[in-house]
């Protein structure tokens, strides 16, 4: 395997990337933008998005530090301001990511590693001891005066330790905890009221808002960013920012495996793109899913695997048993997309907050966001959530490359490929298998049907489940670039199954609507046995 380029996988340290020469996609322009905007920002993503980096990012610019940003968008903007010599702001960091909150002080600790080095950066006394909200507005205070610029504040992931203790039970011990913890945070915003002299800008991400909660009660003017469609980019790849960006590993991956490019990214875009954040249509990557899958030329669930299920099992069991109604897209108001996702009545806000669902459409006439399921990372993460709650057993067997193998089919327009994994793939699954005793006539066609149906939902954009027409509704409709396939399936009950499969097809008109729009149109009938598909047709439907 050829060594690649360094990807900055898990790096959060702008200083680093910059330093390990690892590739970076430049959103300076949009930090530019950004730290001009209110003093106070918000801003709010999930998880393995890019916020930390994002973060450090604006550290390192208000820190002066011109020498990282060479040759990046922002080292002009700001030169023409205020020439080569960056103001240096002193600039206190503190990450809430990886305390253990179940501990006793837990945030104090947190404040006193973060206070502790700020003092020592900037040659302060070490005010250790001291009460930490107090401790922390002088050591403000005194950076201003002793450097001559306004303190910088930025916090990261503000909202770990109501999340982490986060319980339904308010009679419990832990809900006694979480009480806490909240009125903690809340303290440490509420004194800085009064610092509008001192602080120069104040940045905190976060994965949801906590509106209900008042903990942002005591900052000014604060301004969330999370659904600005100027800032519907800064974290995240775009489609074009994968093009111009990651040719060398697209180039590399093609040799490696074989395939053409063009058929290797549109693969990637089903897997991993399909985010929007915002009003604006700017779709995204994943780019934790992305960059991993191009480091190492294999296409997995790494941001599912990585640990975005814990937010899901929080709400389990109960919510995610329905599949069919995970599918369907839901309608968000802008105020409930901003709720505590944990609290919410509507679990989308959940599944909207921790990036199992993104936004799919905006209605600016009712401005609602009407979201749903990004990509197929996120479809097969939830199916598999939902089978652990079923105890499917097909679970085992789907799995991402068996898509991308039915997926291919479809592009290629191989209907006959297409069959033949079908019915290879239903004749080894464990309903294929019949229990010690069963009755041979007890057949199981039903789940043939069912399963199919799901191995074709999976497949995403590219199906089409009981389309309605003047004269009933057609089982399932495949659609490429070139051709529409219209499925009916029956089972061994019926008699001359596969001949009245066709004929419902011909008698109900349900490909005619497809016919003269510029593809060939299919007719396909599928009767399943209990081993499987028992056969199958197809004919072209010509006008």
């Amino acid at each position: 395997m050829e060594l690649g380029r360094l990807l900055p996988i898990g790096n959060q340290s702008f200083a680093k990337i910059r330093r390990i020469n690892a590739v970076y996609v430049d959103k300076t322009d949009l930090v530019w933008r950004m730290t001009r905007s209110q003093n106070v920002c918000f801003f709010a993503r999930p998880r393995r998005f890019g916020k930390s980096l994002l973060l450090n990012t604006i550290k390192e610019y208000f820190a002066g530090r011109r020498e990282l940003f060479d040759g990046l968008a922002i080292q002009p903007l700001q030169d023409a301001e205020s020439g080569e010599n960056w103001p240096k702001h002193p600039v206190l960091h503190l990450s809430f990511a990886r305390a253990n909150y179940f501990e006793e002080g837990a945030i104090e600790k947190v404040l006193e590693m973060a206070l502790t080095r700020f003092e020592r950066d900037h040659g302060l006394p070490n005010a250790s001891g001291q009460d930490y909200l107090v401790r922390m507005v002088l050591d403000l205070e005194e950076a201003q005066y002793k450097l001559g610029e306004e303190a910088v504040l930025v916090i990261d992931e503000y909202d770990k330790p109501l999340v982490d203790t986060f319980t339904r039970d308010k009679e419990s011990e832990q809900w006694k905890l979480h009480e806490s913890l909240t009125r903690q945070l809340r303290g440490i915003y509420n004194c800085l009221k009064d610092m509008d002299d001192t602080l120069r800008y104040v940045f905190i991400t976060g994965i949801t808002r906590f509106s209900r909660l008042g903990i942002f009660s005591g900052l000014n003017n604060l301004e969330d960013l999370t659904l600005d469609p100027a800032y519907a980019s800064i974290c995240g790849i775009t489609h074009e920012e994968l093009l111009s960006n990651f040719r060398p590993e697209l180039d590399r991956w093609c040799r490696e495996k074989g395939v053409e490019q063009a058929e290797l990214v549109k693969e990637l875009q089903m897997a991993y793109d399909g985010y929007r954040f915002t009003s604006s249509e700017v779709l995204l990557y994943n780019p934790f899913g992305l960059l991993n899958s191009l480091k190492s030329c294999e296409m997995n669930y790494y941001w599912y695997l990585s640990g975005a299920r814990n937010a899901l099992q929080q709400i389990m069991p109960g919510v995610l048993v329905n599949w069919e109604d995970l599918e369907q897209p839901k309608l968000l108001a802008p105020g409930s997309m901003a709720q505590m996702g944990l609290e919410a009545k509507d679990p989308a806000v959940l599944l909207f907050q921790t990036g199992y669902y993104t936004v799919k459409a905006y209605d600016a006439e009712r401005n609602l966001y009407q979201v749903g399921i990004p990509n197929a990372e996120v479809r097969f993460a939830l199916y598999w959530e939902v089978s652990q709650q079923q105890d499917d057993k097909l679970a085992e067997q789907m799995n991402m490359g068996l898509i991308f193998n039915f997926v291919r089919y479809v592009r290629n327009e191989d209907i006959e490929g297409f069959m033949g994994l079908l019915k290879h793939f239903l004749n080894r699954s464990p309903y294929a298998q019949r229990d010690e005793g069963e009755d041979v006539k007890d057949v199981k066609e039903y789940i043939y049907h069912s399963v199919t149906h799901l191995l074709f939902e999976l497949m995403g954009q590219y199906v089409h489940s009981e389309v309605p027409s003047a004269k009933g509704r057609t089982d399932l409709e495949l659609e490429t670039e070139g051709a529409v396939y219209v499925f009916e399936f029956k089972t061994t009950r019926v008699k001359d199954a596969l001949a009245a499969a066709m004929e419902q097809i011909a008698s109900r008109e349900y490909a005619e609507r497809h016919v003269g729009g510029g593809k060939r149109v299919f007719a396909v009938g599928v009767v399943f046995g209990h081993d499987g598909v028992a056969e199958w047709s197809v004919e072209e439907v010509r006008g």
